[in-house]
């Protein structure tokens, strides 16, 4: 059994009682750290793998964005908090869930479970794709789901998104499968095919491209009329990409 390192984050007495209530039926969670700041779990994250976090945002006084943003894309993290603010934030930046500080236990438990999985599988699948299609283009990625797997071909992805932590893969017949994988990833394991990543939030497949619009500010139009921003940063690649010379 593959074991699972844990941190709760928090000041909130009865919050530590809740969460160490559930995970007591957890055999895989080997420990769980109790940290009061942001501080302490990065010094924790330089010497020691985080699975999972039960994360109060409330202890900074940075935005929740900002918090997620100084952690590593690997950690699974479950939102608890009284404020209801967060709710929509949580999902935007890829938290595996939202609870408030009243907790359900048997709702906490369904959050544990998917998050050990989402850990899982990530990892698994990672691995899996880095090692089989690294050298050669891909026809196909697979994105797991706790009830099936779903299998795309590549050339039917009209462009992949950035939401949060997971990835939005939208596709020809304007379906929308979301991926726990982040972006880099999907970066990196399409490196083959004719894909270019033309912004921090967005890898386009070239194959689906109209035109580059250049009046205020570049982006790229593709078939499904659709409109996506190209960075400054990335326009002198994607032109080098396409073999524009000026």
């Amino acid at each position: 059994m593959e074991k699972i390192n844990a941190i709760i984050l928090t000041r909130n007495i009865n919050f530590i009682k809740s969460i160490n209530s559930v995970i007591k039926d957890f055999d895989n969670i080997i420990g769980c750290n109790i940290l009061s700041n942001l501080k302490e779990v990065l010094s924790m994250k330089k010497t020691k793998k985080i699975d999972i976090a039960f994360w109060d945002p409330d202890v900074e006084s940075i935005s929740l964005k900002d918090q997620f943003e100084l952690l590593s894309k690997d950690i699974r993290i479950i939102i608890i908090s009284l404020n209801k603010k967060y709710a929509i934030e949580a999902f935007n930046i890829g938290a595996v869930d939202f609870l408030l500080k009243t907790i359900c236990p048997d709702r906490l438990s369904k959050s544990i479970k998917k998050a050990i999985y989402l850990t899982k599988v990530s990892g698994s699948l990672t691995d899996f794709n880095e090692r089989n299609f690294s050298k050669n283009p891909i026809k196909i990625i697979t994105v797991s789901s706790l009830n099936d797997v779903n299998i795309i071909p590549v050339n039917s992805i009209i462009y992949l998104e950035a939401k949060g932590r997971y990835t939005l893969i939208h596709t020809k017949d304007k379906e929308i499968v979301m991926s726990s994988k982040n972006l880099g990833i999907y970066e990196n394991l399409l490196t083959r095919n004719n894909f270019f990543r033309i912004h921090h939030s967005f890898i386009v497949n070239v194959n689906n491209a109209i035109k580059i619009i250049k009046k205020d500010g570049s982006c790229l139009e593709i078939n499904n009329n659709k409109y996506l921003p190209i960075s400054k940063r990335r326009l002198e690649g994607f032109y080098n990409f396409l073999g524009i010379t000026s």
